[in-house]
């Protein structure tokens, strides 16, 4: 049985490391290679999801759970949208404090590069709206008008960060369909003048 699980999950990273080596060879063709690293790099990151108590194993009850969780219609089959809708949920879920937790203090650079903000000199009472967003994003670029109006309704009333993050789909790692037919074409930037430029 033990033999049989750990097949059904090889087979699965395999298939799931072929699509994504096919999707890399199509992309290749209007983009620049992307680094290996980042390819390997996900399976390591869907193990370390499976390893649910953090001990460097997985256990036939952590890939049974892993795969159970995945499996969002219930059908006893999971699909390869199915699995990567749960990692971006996960990855959603691992990324930020929860609700009622203090955000973690920050300082950064204004647009201009020129002063530093930082989180922790808002006084309590103002209520900060922090968005956080990279323009190779798809889903942020889709939500930049509705964003915008969110904004001017409510901008006298509260103060609004606009954090831009590291690229999330840079053509120089990891491409992403939508940004290849709209002819967006960024490189994760390396120095502060390439963030600010951006």
């Amino acid at each position: 049985m033990k033999k049989a699980i750990l097949l059904a999950t090889f087979v699965a990273f395999f298939t799931l490391f072929l699509i994504l080596g096919l999707q890399s060879q199509e992309e290749t063709k209007s983009t620049p290679s992307r680094q290996l690293n980042t390819i390997s790099s996900i399976p390591r990151f869907i193990m370390r999801l499976m390893d649910l108590n953090k001990d460097g194993w997985i256990s036939e009850d952590e890939n049974k759970k892993f795969f159970a969780d995945a499996d969002q219609d219930k059908d006893g089959f999971i699909s390869l949208k199915e699995i990567i809708d749960f990692i971006d949920k996960k990855i959603i879920e691992a990324s930020g404090p929860n609700l009622g937790q203090d955000a973690p203090d920050f300082a950064l650079k204004t647009l201009d590069g020129k002063n530093t903000i930082k989180l922790s000199n808002f006084k309590e009472k103002d209520i900060v709206v922090l968005v956080f967003g990279s323009y190779s994003s798809p889903k942020f670029r889709s939500q930049a008008e509705n964003l915008e109006k969110i904004y001017q309704q409510y901008k006298n009333k509260s103060k609004w960060l606009f954090i831009y993050i590291k690229e999330a789909y840079p053509s120089d790692e990891l491409q992403k369909d939508e940004n290849v037919e709209e002819g967006i074409n960024i490189n994760q930037p390396k120095t502060m003048e390439e963030r600010l430029a951006l």
